[in-house]
């Protein structure tokens, strides 16, 4: 029996560079991480790519999901970003925040606090699902794979999720 496989599409700047055309110049990827963890924070990055440097695809050549990264992938993702973004921010939601103001409201909280962290304030965001008023957002729930800036803000060291072997150590 043939298992079949199919590849991804690799990330794109189709999105960002719409928004770019339509007058915004510093548009913020924003992810998070922790939402499907049994315990522990919440945390949140958010990432401004440089999009006139027309070697940007290259310097980030390779950008998923974490997820589908090896560990030394992301090492080297995560070292590019920092040396070619614009800005980067991380923002954390706490145990306690999570259980004072639901899993929902500190991601968002999180979300905020990366955005505040920020070198020069996004103009546009790109999230995954979540809408964060005032700054005019664009969302995502299957393109999620095909827009570079969110898995820039999602490659972070730590990974978190309800499968094994990490719901074992919750």
């Amino acid at each position: 029996m043939k298992v079949q496989t199919h590849k991804l599409a690799a990330p794109t700047l189709e999105e960002e560079m719409a928004l770019f055309e339509q007058g915004y110049s510093f548009i913020a990827g924003v992810d998070e991480v922790g939402r499907g963890c049994l315990a522990g924070p919440v945390m949140a990055a958010a990432v401004i790519l440089p999009l006139n440097d027309p070697d940007l695809t290259m310097h980030l050549a390779g950008a998923r999901d974490s997820k589908q990264l090896t560990a030394q992938a992301r090492d080297r993702l995560y070292d590019a970003i920092m040396q070619f973004a614009v800005a980067t921010g991380i923002g954390v939601g706490s145990v306690e925040l999570i259980d004072k103001i639901n899993i929902l409201q500190a991601t968002k909280h999180a979300m905020y606090a990366a955005l505040s962290q920020l070198a020069v304030p996004a103009e546009a965001l790109l999230l995954d699902a979540l809408h964060l008023p005032p700054v005019p957002t664009t969302t995502f729930d299957h393109q999620r794979r095909r827009m570079l800036p969110l898995h820039c803000s999602g490659l972070n060291r730590r990974k978190g999720h309800t499968r094994p072997p990490y719901a074992a150590a919750a």
